[in-house]
C-alpha cells in the first residue's frame, strides 16, 4: 500500500503535488554518484538497484539523499515498464518541513525497502557498533557542514544561509529517521547526547541556543531560558551565531506563547456583563503563569473578574496573585493550593468557577494525570462554565526542541486530546485560531450541556 501511515486526505494531497513519469524497462531513474534533485515512488512496476536490490510498489527512492544533497550510492534501473510518482526537491522539502507525519511516511517507505535495510539496521538496533558507526558518520558530516557554512558566512556569500539551513534541517531529518527506524530509546538518548556534545562548539555561538542547551528542567519553566526567549535577537558580531539564532527563533514551538496566552485570555471574556470567576492552574510553569496574569490584568473586559491562582505550592500562587494586584488592583486576586496529581476532589477548598485556564500543562503530563486533573476541574465548573486549555500538537519542530535543546514535550494529536477530555466527561466545543503547533481549545461539562 502507498503511504499507509497517512490518512486518505493527506495521502491525496501529497500525491497531488507529484508529477508522474513513465519509464520503459531498462530505463535509468538515477545514476550512481549523481546529485539527487528529485524523490521517486514506485506506483507500478519494479526498479532494481545496482547490486540486485528490488524495489516494488510503494517504495521511495532518494528521500534521505535529497534532504542531505548527497549523491545516490548506486544506479537504479527499471526492471519492467514502470509508473513513478516524482517530487522535485523543493516541493519535497516543503512537504516534510510542514508535516512530521509526511516526513515519517517518506522515510519509512525508504528505510523499509530492502535497499535501505543496512541503513535501517545501523539506525534501528543491530548492536552498539552499528549505532556508533552511523552516528559518528552523521556527526562528522554535520561538523563539516557547519565549517563550510561558517566560512561562507565570513566571505559574505549569498548561498551561506542556505548551507547553514541545510545542516540544521539535516539534524532534524536524522532525528526523524531515527524515530522511523525504531532505534531503542537508550541508544537514541546516547546518540543525541553524543551529537549535541560534539556540535556544542558550533551551537553555543548563538546566545539563545547556549541558554537552551544549559538549562535545567522543562525549558518554558526555566528563568534563564525564559529571559533569553524574551529578549530580542542581538547582533553578536558572529555571523554563524546570528544565523543560528535566527533559525532557532523561527522554530514554531518556541513562538507559541506569543499566541496561546493571548488567545486564552481573549476566549475568557464573558458573553454577558458582570462579575466572572476565573481560576488559573499555574502549576509548574512560572514564566507562563506570569504572562497569563499580565494578560488578564490588561484585559479591559475582565475588570470585574475575580481571579484565583492555583499552584502546587501556596507560596507560588500567592506570588502570582501579588503580581496581579500590582498590575490591576481593581480585580480580585487570590491564591490556592492544589496538585494536578492529587486524586481527591478540590471543590471544597477552591469553590466553583465560570472559567478555568490550563496553560501548557498537558504536554508535560502523562495521560492518567491529565484525566485526573480534568476530572477535578470539571467538578469546579459552574453550570455552563468553560475550561480553556493550551498545548502543543505534533510537529517536525518537536524532534529538534526535544532532542537537541532538551525540551521534552508529549505532543498529542487532536483525536487523542478529545479522548482524554471525554474520559473526564468534558466535551471540546471550540478551538481558538492559533498557528501550528499551538492549540487552544474550549471544553464544557457534558452533563451541563445535556441539561
Amino acid at each position: 500500500m502507498i503511504f499507509p501511515e497517512l490518512d486518505s486526505t493527506t495521502r491525496t494531497a501529497v500525491l497531488a503535488r507529484s508529477h508522474q513519469k513513465n519509464l520503459e524497462s531498462g530505463g535509468v531513474v538515477c545514476e550512481g554518484g549523481q546529485s539527487v534533485g528529485s524523490v521517486w515512488m514506485v506506483r507500478q512496476g519494479i526498479l532494481t538497484e545496482e547490486g540486485g536490490t528490488v524495489l516494488g510498489e510503494g517504495r521511495i527512492v532518494g528521500a534521505l539523499d535529497c534532504v542531505r544533497g548527497a549523491p545516490h550510492a548506486g544506479t537504479i534501473r527499471a526492471s519492467s515498464d514502470c509508473l513513478l510518482d516524482c517530487w522535485d526537491r523543493g516541493t519535497f522539502l516543503e512537504m516534510i518541513g510542514g508535516d512530521a507525519q509526511i516526513a515519517r511516511a517518506f522515510f519509512s517507505a525508504e528505510l523499509g525497502a530492502e535497499r535501505g535495510a543496512a541503513r535501517a539496521e545501523t539506525l534501528g538496533g543491530s548492536g552498539e557498533h552499528g549505532h556508533a558507526e552511523s552516528i559518528r558518520q552523521l556527526v562528522e558530516e554535520a561538523k563539516h557542514g557547519f565549517r563550510l557554512a561558517d566560512a561562507a558566512l565570513r566571505r559574505g556569500e549569498a548561498s551561506a544561509m542556505e548551507g547553514l539551513h541545510s545542516v540544521l534541517d539535516r539534524m532534524v531529518t536524522d532525528l526523524l529517521a531515527w524515530d522511523s527506524a525504531r532505534m531503542p530509546e537508550d541508544s537514541r538518548r546516547t546518540a543525541v547526547h553524543f551529537m549535541v556534545e560534539e556540535l556544542e562548539p558550533y551551537l553555543v555561538r548563538s546566545p539563545l541556543v547556549a541558554a537552551l542547551l544549559r538549562h535545567t528542567g522543562p525549558i518554558l519553566g526555566d528563568p534563564v531560558v525564559a529571559e533569553a526567549l524574551g529578549r530580542p535577537a542581538i547582533d553578536s558580531g558572529d555571523e554563524l551565531g546570528n544565523a543560528l539564532e535566527a533559525w532557532v527563533r523561527a522554530r514554531p514551538g518556541l513562538d507559541v506563547l506569543n499566541h496561546t496566552d493571548a488567545a486564552m485570555v481573549q476566549s475568557s471574556v464573558p458573553e454577558a456583563s458582570g462579575k466572572v470567576e476565573i481560576m488559573v492552574l499555574a502549576s509548574g510553569m512560572v514564566h507562563i503563569g506570569r504572562r497569563i496574569v499580565m494578560r488578564l490584568a490588561e484585559c479591559s473586559a475582565l475588570e470585574a473578574a475575580s481571579i484565583t491562582l492555583v499552584a502546587e505550592q501556596q507560596a507560588r500562587g500567592e506570588q502570582l496573585a501579588g503580581l496581579g494586584k500590582g498590575y490591576n488592583s481593581g480585580q480580585e486576586w487570590s491564591a490556592a493550593e492544589w496538585s494536578v496529581a492529587q486524586s481527591k476532589s478540590p471543590v471544597a477548598e477552591l469553590g466553583c468557577f465560570d472559567i478555568v485556564l490550563v496553560p501548557h500543562l498537558l504536554e508535560f503530563l502523562p495521560s492518567r494525570h491529565i484525566v485526573r486533573m480534568l476530572t477535578g476541574i470539571r467538578e469546579l465548573l459552574k453550570p455552563g462554565g468553560r475550561v480553556l486549555v493550551s498545548t502543543l500538537s505534533p510537529g517536525d519542530d518537536a524532534s529538534f526542541l526535544d532532542a537537541v535543546l532538551g525540551w521534552p514535550t508529549i505532543r498529542r494529536p487532536r483525536p487523542e486530546l478529545m479522548e482524554l477530555f471525554l474520559a473526564a466527561r468534558l466535551a471540546i466545543v471550540g478551538e481558538a485560531e492559533c498557528p501550528d503547533p499551538a492549540i487552544v481549545i474550549t471544553a464544557m461539562d457534558l452533563e451541563s450541556m445535556a441539561s
